[in-house]
């Protein structure tokens, strides 16, 4: 396609990944460009042996437009000398709030939570994530995206409602 003035028109318009869970109230969509980015990120925490976690911004599902979208996500770093398991202590939980925070300054809204999972089991939240989230979050929708940090990766998404998140994955590993 070509402007009036002859140059060329370079929109690019973001693909996404759709789910239609069946025991949710809302579709999911991810960004599909984040796919590598985040399994790159967590490839890189593997090598080390630790988990890490962060903040899933987008949009939240509202009456004409039951989808829950991911555009982005923000690392909450947490010290690797503080274990494998990522386990936010009091001020990192603080910092975890000024992020999700300023994400909603930022012309986005924080829609969750994500992290990278190498503890045996399958992918469920953890009494420690459940804790952070209902801190967090407290009866808003969200999403929880669980990523198996070794290959091959699978991922659940777990979607909140009225703060609650279910006991077994809203999508399918």
């Amino acid at each position: 396609m070509q402007t009036a003035d002859d140059q060329p028109y370079a929109a690019e318009v973001p693909l996404y990944v759709r789910w239609n869970p069946g025991q949710s109230p809302c579709a999911i969509e991810l960004r599909l460009d984040l796919v590598r980015s985040i399994t790159d990120t967590i490839a890189d925490a593997e090598t080390i042996g630790v988990e890490i976690g962060g903040i899933l911004v987008g949009s939240l599902p509202t009456e004409s437009t039951p989808v829950l979208r991911i555009d982005g996500f923000t690392i909450v770093p947490r010290p690797a000398e503080d274990g494998p398991v990522y386990l936010l202590d009091p001020l990192e939980q603080e910092r975890f709030a000024a992020i999700r925070a300023g994400a909603s300054q930022n012309e986005t809204t924080s829609v969750g939570f994500f992290r990278s999972h190498i503890r045996p089991g399958p992918l469920r939240p953890s009494l420690a994530d459940r804790s952070l989230l209902a801190g967090q979050f407290g009866d808003a929708a969200y999403a929880v995206l669980l990523i198996q940090a070794r290959k091959p990766r699978t991922a659940a998404f777990f979607v909140a409602e009225n703060g609650q998140l279910p006991t077994e994955p809203s999508v399918p590993e």
